[in-house]
Protein backbone atom coordinates (compact mmCIF):
# COMPACT_ATOMS: atom_id res chain seq x y z
CA UNK A 1 0.00 0.00 0.00
CA UNK A 2 1.29 3.48 -0.88
CA UNK A 3 2.00 6.09 1.75
CA UNK A 4 2.93 9.75 1.52
CA UNK A 5 5.88 11.63 2.96
CA UNK A 6 7.34 15.10 2.45
CA UNK A 7 10.56 16.35 0.84
CA UNK A 8 10.62 20.06 1.46
CA UNK A 9 7.19 21.32 0.43
CA UNK A 10 6.40 18.46 -2.00
CA UNK A 11 4.65 15.21 -1.10
CA UNK A 12 6.24 11.98 -2.34
CA UNK A 13 4.67 8.53 -2.54
CA UNK A 14 6.33 5.24 -1.59
CA UNK A 15 5.09 1.74 -2.40
CA UNK A 16 6.28 -1.71 -3.46
CA UNK A 17 6.24 -2.12 -7.23
CA UNK A 18 5.05 -5.19 -9.15
CA UNK A 19 8.61 -6.53 -9.34
CA UNK A 20 9.09 -6.24 -5.57
CA UNK A 21 11.21 -3.08 -5.73
CA UNK A 22 10.46 -0.01 -3.68
CA UNK A 23 9.07 2.87 -5.78
CA UNK A 24 9.53 6.42 -4.55
CA UNK A 25 8.08 9.17 -6.68
CA UNK A 26 7.17 12.84 -6.39
CA UNK A 27 3.50 13.69 -6.63
CA UNK A 28 4.37 17.29 -7.50
CA UNK A 29 1.74 18.44 -5.01
CA UNK A 30 2.01 20.56 -1.86
CA UNK A 31 -1.51 19.83 -0.52
CA UNK A 32 -2.08 16.42 1.07
CA UNK A 33 -5.50 15.77 -0.45
CA UNK A 34 -4.25 16.49 -3.96
CA UNK A 35 -1.10 14.46 -3.29
CA UNK A 36 -3.16 11.51 -2.07
CA UNK A 37 -5.20 11.44 -5.28
CA UNK A 38 -2.05 11.78 -7.38
CA UNK A 39 -0.38 8.96 -5.44
CA UNK A 40 -3.25 6.58 -6.23
CA UNK A 41 -2.90 7.41 -9.94
CA UNK A 42 0.85 6.86 -9.83
CA UNK A 43 0.55 3.48 -8.11
CA UNK A 44 -2.19 2.37 -10.47
CA UNK A 45 -0.14 3.37 -13.51
CA UNK A 46 2.95 1.52 -12.28
CA UNK A 47 0.96 -1.64 -11.57
CA UNK A 48 -0.86 -1.38 -14.91
CA UNK A 49 2.43 -1.14 -16.79
CA UNK A 50 3.91 -4.09 -14.93
CA UNK A 51 7.65 -4.12 -14.27
CA UNK A 52 9.56 -0.89 -14.37
CA UNK A 53 12.53 -0.64 -16.77
CA UNK A 54 15.49 -2.74 -15.72
CA UNK A 55 18.97 -1.42 -15.13
CA UNK A 56 17.89 1.89 -13.59
CA UNK A 57 18.00 2.77 -9.90
CA UNK A 58 14.53 2.87 -8.38
CA UNK A 59 14.64 6.64 -7.77
CA UNK A 60 15.36 7.26 -11.46
CA UNK A 61 12.67 4.79 -12.48
CA UNK A 62 10.02 6.67 -10.52
CA UNK A 63 10.86 9.99 -12.16
CA UNK A 64 10.79 8.50 -15.66
CA UNK A 65 7.50 6.75 -14.97
CA UNK A 66 6.07 9.98 -13.67
CA UNK A 67 7.15 11.79 -16.84
CA UNK A 68 5.59 9.08 -19.03
CA UNK A 69 2.36 9.15 -17.02
CA UNK A 70 2.01 12.95 -17.25
CA UNK A 71 2.90 12.93 -20.95
CA UNK A 72 0.17 10.34 -21.57
CA UNK A 73 -2.35 12.56 -19.78
CA UNK A 74 -1.19 15.65 -21.68
CA UNK A 75 0.09 17.29 -18.48
CA UNK A 76 3.82 17.27 -19.24
CA UNK A 77 4.45 20.98 -19.78
CA UNK A 78 7.86 22.55 -20.38
CA UNK A 79 7.93 23.91 -16.84
CA UNK A 80 7.04 20.48 -15.41
CA UNK A 81 9.75 18.84 -17.56
CA UNK A 82 12.30 21.24 -16.07
CA UNK A 83 11.13 20.24 -12.57
CA UNK A 84 11.65 16.57 -13.36
CA UNK A 85 15.06 17.29 -14.88
CA UNK A 86 16.05 19.10 -11.69
CA UNK A 87 15.03 16.02 -9.70
CA UNK A 88 17.18 13.83 -11.95
CA UNK A 89 20.06 16.26 -11.56
CA UNK A 90 19.78 16.15 -7.78
CA UNK A 91 19.75 12.34 -7.81
CA UNK A 92 22.77 12.19 -10.12
CA UNK A 93 24.67 14.77 -8.10
CA UNK A 94 23.39 14.83 -4.49
CA UNK A 95 26.16 17.20 -3.40
CA UNK A 96 25.00 19.91 -5.79
CA UNK A 97 23.98 22.97 -3.78
CA UNK A 98 20.85 24.79 -4.88
CA UNK A 99 21.39 28.46 -4.04
CA UNK A 100 18.46 30.50 -2.79
CA UNK A 101 17.23 33.63 -4.54
CA UNK A 102 18.38 35.87 -1.69
CA UNK A 103 21.81 34.24 -1.46
CA UNK A 104 22.37 34.49 -5.20
CA UNK A 105 21.44 38.19 -5.23
CA UNK A 106 23.78 38.81 -2.31
CA UNK A 107 26.65 37.00 -4.07
CA UNK A 108 25.94 38.78 -7.35
CA UNK A 109 25.94 42.24 -5.75
CA UNK A 110 29.24 41.48 -4.01
CA UNK A 111 30.73 40.47 -7.39
CA UNK A 112 29.64 43.81 -8.93
CA UNK A 113 31.43 46.03 -6.40
CA UNK A 114 34.74 46.27 -8.34
CA UNK A 115 32.97 47.02 -11.61
CA UNK A 116 30.23 49.60 -10.94
CA UNK A 117 29.80 52.85 -9.00
CA UNK A 118 28.82 52.99 -5.35
CA UNK A 119 25.48 54.47 -6.38
CA UNK A 120 24.77 51.46 -8.60
CA UNK A 121 25.62 49.14 -5.72
CA UNK A 122 23.09 51.05 -3.60
CA UNK A 123 20.46 50.52 -6.32
CA UNK A 124 21.25 46.80 -6.42
CA UNK A 125 21.06 46.63 -2.63
CA UNK A 126 17.66 48.33 -2.65
CA UNK A 127 16.52 45.90 -5.34
CA UNK A 128 17.49 42.92 -3.20
CA UNK A 129 15.73 44.38 -0.16
CA UNK A 130 12.53 45.21 -2.06
CA UNK A 131 12.35 41.95 -4.01
CA UNK A 132 13.07 39.60 -1.10
CA UNK A 133 10.49 41.42 1.02
CA UNK A 134 7.89 41.32 -1.77
CA UNK A 135 8.59 37.68 -2.64
CA UNK A 136 8.26 36.68 0.99
CA UNK A 137 10.41 34.42 3.11
CA UNK A 138 9.35 31.20 1.38
CA UNK A 139 10.20 32.25 -2.18
CA UNK A 140 13.27 34.34 -1.36
CA UNK A 141 14.79 31.39 0.53
CA UNK A 142 13.82 28.87 -2.18
CA UNK A 143 16.21 27.81 -4.93
CA UNK A 144 16.84 30.26 -7.76
CA UNK A 145 15.58 27.79 -10.34
CA UNK A 146 12.20 27.49 -8.61
CA UNK A 147 11.23 31.13 -9.22
CA UNK A 148 8.56 31.63 -11.89
CA UNK A 149 7.50 34.54 -14.07
CA UNK A 150 4.27 34.78 -12.05
CA UNK A 151 6.26 35.02 -8.82
CA UNK A 152 8.21 37.99 -10.19
CA UNK A 153 5.07 39.73 -11.46
CA UNK A 154 3.35 39.37 -8.09
CA UNK A 155 6.40 40.72 -6.26
CA UNK A 156 6.61 43.78 -8.52
CA UNK A 157 2.88 44.42 -8.11
CA UNK A 158 3.44 44.42 -4.36
CA UNK A 159 6.32 46.91 -4.69
CA UNK A 160 4.22 49.13 -6.96
CA UNK A 161 1.61 49.54 -4.21
CA UNK A 162 4.03 51.57 -2.07
CA UNK A 163 6.55 52.92 -4.62
CA UNK A 164 6.45 54.99 -7.79
CA UNK A 165 6.42 53.22 -11.17
CA UNK A 166 9.93 54.53 -11.89
CA UNK A 167 11.28 52.92 -8.71
CA UNK A 168 9.47 49.66 -9.47
CA UNK A 169 10.90 49.61 -13.01
CA UNK A 170 14.39 50.33 -11.69
CA UNK A 171 13.98 47.36 -9.35
CA UNK A 172 12.89 45.17 -12.28
CA UNK A 173 15.90 46.20 -14.40
CA UNK A 174 18.34 45.41 -11.60
CA UNK A 175 16.62 42.10 -10.82
CA UNK A 176 16.81 41.11 -14.49
CA UNK A 177 20.59 41.61 -14.44
CA UNK A 178 20.92 39.57 -11.29
CA UNK A 179 18.83 36.70 -12.64
CA UNK A 180 20.61 36.77 -15.99
CA UNK A 181 23.78 36.09 -14.02
CA UNK A 182 22.03 33.05 -12.48
CA UNK A 183 21.35 31.73 -15.98
CA UNK A 184 24.99 32.24 -17.00
CA UNK A 185 26.17 30.43 -13.88
CA UNK A 186 23.90 27.49 -14.64
CA UNK A 187 21.78 28.03 -11.53
CA UNK A 188 18.59 28.18 -13.60
CA UNK A 189 17.67 27.51 -17.21
CA UNK A 190 15.74 30.73 -17.87
CA UNK A 191 15.48 34.26 -16.51
CA UNK A 192 11.97 34.64 -14.97
CA UNK A 193 12.27 38.43 -15.07
CA UNK A 194 13.06 38.62 -18.78
CA UNK A 195 9.41 38.26 -19.79
CA UNK A 196 8.06 40.76 -17.25
CA UNK A 197 7.11 44.10 -18.79
CA UNK A 198 7.87 47.37 -16.98
CA UNK A 199 5.06 49.60 -15.73
CA UNK A 200 3.99 52.68 -17.63
CA UNK A 201 5.52 55.59 -15.76
CA UNK A 202 2.48 57.82 -15.35
CA UNK A 203 2.80 58.64 -11.69
CA UNK A 204 1.37 62.10 -12.33
CA UNK A 205 4.15 63.86 -10.43
CA UNK A 206 7.25 65.72 -11.51
CA UNK A 207 10.16 66.69 -9.33
CA UNK A 208 9.72 70.21 -7.99
CA UNK A 209 12.24 72.53 -6.29
CA UNK A 210 12.14 74.02 -2.80
CA UNK A 211 11.79 77.72 -2.14
CA UNK A 212 14.61 79.46 -0.30
CA UNK A 213 12.38 79.73 2.75
CA UNK A 214 11.64 75.99 2.69
CA UNK A 215 15.34 75.25 2.33
CA UNK A 216 16.08 77.33 5.44
CA UNK A 217 13.28 75.54 7.30
CA UNK A 218 14.71 72.12 6.41
CA UNK A 219 18.16 73.17 7.60
CA UNK A 220 16.83 74.43 10.93
CA UNK A 221 14.87 71.24 11.46
CA UNK A 222 17.76 68.81 10.84
CA UNK A 223 20.12 71.02 12.87
CA UNK A 224 17.81 70.79 15.87
CA UNK A 225 16.63 67.21 15.45
CA UNK A 226 19.82 65.15 15.14
CA UNK A 227 22.73 64.69 17.52
CA UNK A 228 25.11 64.40 14.58
CA UNK A 229 25.45 67.05 11.87
CA UNK A 230 25.45 64.77 8.83
CA UNK A 231 21.87 65.47 7.74
CA UNK A 232 22.51 69.20 8.07
CA UNK A 233 25.64 68.87 5.93
CA UNK A 234 23.93 66.71 3.33
CA UNK A 235 21.01 69.14 2.89
CA UNK A 236 23.31 72.17 2.91
CA UNK A 237 25.81 70.77 0.41
CA UNK A 238 23.11 69.46 -1.96
CA UNK A 239 21.35 72.83 -1.93
CA UNK A 240 24.59 74.80 -2.44
CA UNK A 241 26.24 72.52 -5.00
CA UNK A 242 23.48 70.65 -6.85
CA UNK A 243 25.27 67.35 -6.27
CA UNK A 244 23.24 64.15 -6.38
CA UNK A 245 22.66 62.36 -3.09
CA UNK A 246 25.15 59.57 -3.89
CA UNK A 247 27.86 62.09 -4.77
CA UNK A 248 27.20 64.06 -1.58
CA UNK A 249 27.52 60.96 0.60
CA UNK A 250 30.81 59.95 -1.05
CA UNK A 251 32.52 63.27 -0.25
CA UNK A 252 35.77 63.22 1.71
CA UNK A 253 38.49 65.73 2.53
CA UNK A 254 40.20 64.69 -0.71
CA UNK A 255 37.42 66.41 -2.67
CA UNK A 256 38.29 69.83 -1.21
CA UNK A 257 40.87 71.83 -3.22
CA UNK A 258 41.59 75.56 -3.06
CA UNK A 259 38.13 76.55 -1.85
CA UNK A 260 36.33 74.23 -4.27
CA UNK A 261 34.72 70.83 -4.26
CA UNK A 262 36.23 68.71 -7.05
CA UNK A 263 33.99 65.73 -7.71
CA UNK A 264 33.84 62.91 -10.23
CA UNK A 265 30.12 62.32 -10.52
CA UNK A 266 28.93 58.77 -9.95
CA UNK A 267 26.27 58.87 -12.68
CA UNK A 268 28.27 60.28 -15.61
CA UNK A 269 31.88 60.08 -14.43
CA UNK A 270 32.29 63.76 -15.33
CA UNK A 271 34.65 65.91 -13.24
CA UNK A 272 33.07 69.09 -11.92
CA UNK A 273 34.38 71.91 -9.73
CA UNK A 274 32.03 73.87 -7.50
CA UNK A 275 33.11 76.86 -5.37
CA UNK A 276 32.48 76.41 -1.65
CA UNK A 277 29.94 78.84 -0.26
CA UNK A 278 30.76 80.24 3.22
CA UNK A 279 28.10 78.04 4.92
CA UNK A 280 29.45 74.88 3.25
CA UNK A 281 33.05 75.82 4.04
CA UNK A 282 32.05 76.43 7.67
CA UNK A 283 30.31 73.06 7.93
CA UNK A 284 33.32 71.21 6.47
CA UNK A 285 35.68 73.10 8.77
CA UNK A 286 38.52 70.82 9.85
CA UNK A 287 36.72 67.55 9.07
CA UNK A 288 38.94 64.72 7.87
CA UNK A 289 38.24 61.50 6.03
CA UNK A 290 34.65 60.71 5.06
CA UNK A 291 32.17 63.51 5.68
CA UNK A 292 29.12 61.20 5.95
CA UNK A 293 30.13 57.86 7.51
CA UNK A 294 26.77 57.38 9.26
CA UNK A 295 24.47 58.22 6.34
CA UNK A 296 26.56 56.38 3.73
CA UNK A 297 26.20 53.18 5.76
CA UNK A 298 22.43 53.22 5.15
CA UNK A 299 20.60 52.12 2.01
CA UNK A 300 19.28 54.66 -0.50
CA UNK A 301 15.70 53.56 0.15
CA UNK A 302 16.07 54.06 3.90
CA UNK A 303 17.57 57.54 3.39
CA UNK A 304 14.79 58.52 0.99
CA UNK A 305 12.18 57.48 3.55
CA UNK A 306 13.97 59.42 6.28
CA UNK A 307 14.11 62.59 4.17
CA UNK A 308 10.38 62.31 3.45
CA UNK A 309 9.83 62.14 7.21
CA UNK A 310 12.12 65.16 7.68
CA UNK A 311 10.00 67.21 5.27
CA UNK A 312 6.82 66.15 7.03
CA UNK A 313 8.11 67.05 10.49
CA UNK A 314 9.55 70.34 9.24
CA UNK A 315 6.18 71.30 7.78
CA UNK A 316 7.48 71.36 4.19
CA UNK A 317 4.87 69.72 1.92
CA UNK A 318 5.97 66.82 -0.23
CA UNK A 319 3.48 67.55 -3.03
CA UNK A 320 2.69 71.03 -4.38
CA UNK A 321 0.72 72.58 -7.23
CA UNK A 322 2.82 73.71 -10.19
CA UNK A 323 1.77 76.97 -11.89
CA UNK A 324 0.10 76.35 -15.24
CA UNK A 325 0.41 72.56 -14.98
CA UNK A 326 -2.10 69.82 -14.32
CA UNK A 327 0.54 67.62 -12.73
CA UNK A 328 1.45 67.94 -9.10
CA UNK A 329 5.03 68.64 -8.11
CA UNK A 330 6.73 66.19 -5.77
CA UNK A 331 9.71 67.04 -3.58
CA UNK A 332 12.45 64.67 -2.45
CA UNK A 333 16.13 64.99 -1.65
CA UNK A 334 16.76 65.21 -5.40
CA UNK A 335 14.70 68.41 -5.39
CA UNK A 336 17.68 70.14 -3.78
CA UNK A 337 19.52 69.65 -7.09
CA UNK A 338 16.60 71.22 -8.96
CA UNK A 339 16.52 74.04 -6.43
CA UNK A 340 20.21 74.81 -6.95
CA UNK A 341 19.74 75.18 -10.72
CA UNK A 342 16.64 77.32 -10.25
CA UNK A 343 18.30 79.62 -7.72
CA UNK A 344 21.23 80.14 -10.08
CA UNK A 345 18.82 81.12 -12.83
CA UNK A 346 17.09 83.54 -10.47
CA UNK A 347 20.48 85.17 -9.86
CA UNK A 348 21.04 85.68 -13.61
CA UNK A 349 23.72 82.99 -13.84
CA UNK A 350 24.12 82.04 -17.50
CA UNK A 351 22.84 78.62 -18.58
CA UNK A 352 26.32 77.49 -19.69
CA UNK A 353 27.68 78.19 -16.23
CA UNK A 354 24.75 76.41 -14.61
CA UNK A 355 25.38 73.36 -16.79
CA UNK A 356 29.05 73.34 -15.83
CA UNK A 357 28.26 73.56 -12.12
CA UNK A 358 25.60 70.86 -12.17
CA UNK A 359 27.43 68.57 -14.58
CA UNK A 360 24.56 68.30 -17.08
CA UNK A 361 25.61 67.03 -20.49
CA UNK A 362 22.78 68.45 -22.58
CA UNK A 363 20.60 71.52 -22.75
CA UNK A 364 17.51 69.30 -22.73
CA UNK A 365 18.36 67.67 -19.42
CA UNK A 366 19.36 70.99 -17.87
CA UNK A 367 16.09 72.57 -18.96
CA UNK A 368 14.20 69.99 -16.92
CA UNK A 369 16.04 71.18 -13.82
CA UNK A 370 15.71 74.92 -14.44
CA UNK A 371 12.20 76.18 -13.88
CA UNK A 372 12.90 79.89 -14.51
CA UNK A 373 14.25 81.41 -17.70
CA UNK A 374 16.07 84.66 -16.95
CA UNK A 375 15.82 85.85 -20.56
CA UNK A 376 12.05 85.63 -20.47
CA UNK A 377 11.92 87.37 -17.10
CA UNK A 378 13.97 90.30 -18.45
CA UNK A 379 11.83 90.49 -21.56
CA UNK A 380 8.71 90.78 -19.40
CA UNK A 381 10.34 93.66 -17.46
CA UNK A 382 10.58 95.65 -20.66
CA UNK A 383 6.86 95.66 -21.33
CA UNK A 384 5.11 99.01 -20.87
CA UNK A 385 3.09 99.50 -17.71
CA UNK A 386 -0.53 100.66 -17.85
Amino acid sequence: MAYLYKRGRIYWVKFTGPDGSIVRQSTGKTKRREADNEAKDIEAEVRRNGKVPEGLPVAFQSILLRAAHEAHQGKLTLARSEDLLRELHQLANPEYERISVDQHLSNWIADQIPHVSSRTIEIYGDMRRLMTRALGKRLSSAAVDSLSVSDVKRALATIKKTHMASTTNQTLRAFRRGMESAVQLGLCSANPAAQVRPYKETDGKEVAPFTKEEFATLLRHVRNSYKHDEWEGAVLIAGHTGLRFGDVLSLTRKNVHDGRLVVETGKTGKMIEIPLTPPVAAWIGAKRGKFFPLLSAKGAGSLSTTFTRIMERAGVPRDIDLPGREKKGRRSFHSLRHSFASWLADNDVHADVRKKLTGHKSDGIHAEYTHHDEALDKAMEGLPTP
